[in-house]
């Protein structure tokens, strides 16, 4: 390299502003740092957007060639030493984007902490927490400790805590719309779809697009509402109280400090869509089907927690072993004492709702059709603690209380639009779910 090549590259390092997730291993960390890193390459006309960079932090960089073959900067740490991880945060961070999934079974609180207080010590000042910690404060007996979504509310907490004066905020996420592709299997060789809830329960879900527009919006401008949002006693416990802005910056207050009055920096949002029950869902995967061309009918079965962790277990081994399928034994074993359930008069009212909005899956709707970067490869992405939190997501299921939550409005404040509803995804991605 020549004096005035390094001289350059020098110069622009410097004028580099950095986009980092951490925890690049997961399903979220690879899906966000792609899309964040398409959004910079739109913008490289725009002189701000220009000298922005994506760093993702992994544990095992040669599991992810194909995001460093797409300019993103990828940088192995050990997780357990806070000191690697600071050496990785050591550059011009514009937002850090903290994800906690584990890669290490059991030390997501450890770990995750290790993060945090590294981004402290090199005073990261804005940082985005995406965890999927939905229903937690509803739930009434959900008290075991060592579970992924009491883990990342302990990790809340640290983030609430160390944070208490910086610019931050929680995303809280449900179950990801795109990890109903691991059922394909059951789909197209039992025509059914089982999961581990009864009829009256309402599962909470998110298309991972909406998280990462969501997360986007926060990363990269200043003048997302999710910095600035103010709402004076409301969600109290969801915010942090202080006299002036995110940042402590009080210079809009009146001269009198007396006279200031708290205000609710809202600090945690809830990205969800609409709740279906297991009969809905079936519902709207079989008239996505029947769009496909298929000629069959899915049914919704009841199934244990057992049996679906089982399921799972063995879509990512077959997966990973190139098997075909799920063998006859095996099924057995799954399906043993599988409920099959009857559509209600309030499931069928409901599925007349469903048939008259997969109608109105229109051109523009066909934007949110999924391309092969969101497909989650089922032997990467169902690692032990990846099955336990959407084992924990059924929990949440069984544990709201009825009538259930009805869906927040905080995907269509922050990026300007409602969320996917799952039935929509189903429709538009029919040709995932159609029997080969």
């Amino acid at each position: 390299m020549s004096l005035s090549d390094l001289t350059s590259h020098t110069t622009l390092s410097k004028k580099l502003k950095y986009i980092v997730i951490t925890h690049g291993d997961s399903y979220l960390g690879q899906t966000l740092a792609m899309h964040i890193a398409d959004q910079l390459d739109k913008g490289q006309g725009q002189l701000k957007k220009k000298y922005r960079a994506v760093r993702i932090l992994c544990q095992d960089k040669a599991k992810l060639k194909h995001l460093e073959n797409r300019g993103i900067e990828v940088k192995q740490v050990d997780y357990e030493s806070q000191h690697t991880i600071a050496e990785q945060l050591k550059v011009h961070i514009k937002t850090m984007i903290y994800n906690p999934f584990a890669a290490t079974m059991g030390r997501m609180v450890e770990c995750g902490v290790n993060v945090l207080d590294a981004a402290i010590r090199q005073d990261v000042k804005r940082v985005v927490m995406v965890s999927s910690s939905y229903g937690v404060d509803t739930m009434t007996t959900f008290s075991a400790v060592d579970t992924p979504l009491a883990q990342f509310k302990m990790l809340e907490a640290h983030l609430r805590h160390h944070y208490k004066y910086g610019s931050w905020v929680v995303y809280r996420i449900p179950c990801i719309q795109q990890y109903m592709y691991f059922w394909t299997q059951m789909l197209e060789n039992k025509n059914i779809l089982g999961m581990p809830i009864s009829e009256g329960d309402m599962l909470m879900t998110v298309n991972i697009k909406d998280v990462h527009e969501c997360v986007a919006i926060a990363s990269l401008s200043k003048k997302s509402m999710v910095w600035a949002y103010r709402e004076p006693e409301r969600h109290l416990e969801a915010s942090t109280i202080l006299p002036g802005g995110p940042d402590g910056d009080t210079s809009s207050s009146s001269d009198d400090s007396s006279n200031q009055q708290p205000v609710a920096i809202k600090r945690v949002y809830e990205l969800v869509s609409e709740p279906l029950t297991l009969v809905m869902m079936a519902d709207a995967i079989s008239r996505a089907l029947g769009e496909a061309g298929g000629s069959f009918t899915v049914d919704a079965a009841v199934l244990t927690d057992e049996q679906v962790e089982t399921y799972l277990k063995l879509v990512a081994k077959t997966k990973q072993s190139s098997a075909a399928t799920i063998d006859a034994y095996e099924w057995t074993c799954i399906l043993s004492t599988a409920k099959i359930l009857e559509p209600s008069s309030y499931q069928q009212g409901a599925s007349e709702l469903l048939q008259s909005r997969s109608s109105l899956v229109t051109t523009k709707s066909r934007d949110h059709q999924d391309s092969p970067d969101v497909y989650p490869c089922p032997a990467d992405t169902l690692t032990p603690f990846c099955i336990q939190l959407i084992m924990n997501h059924f929990k949440v299921a069984r544990n709201m209380m009825m009538p259930p939550l009805g869906p927040s409005h905080d995907i269509r404040d922050i990026i300007g639009r409602s969320a996917i509803p799952i039935d929509v995804f189903f429709m538009l991605n029919r040709k995932l779910f159609h029997p080969q």
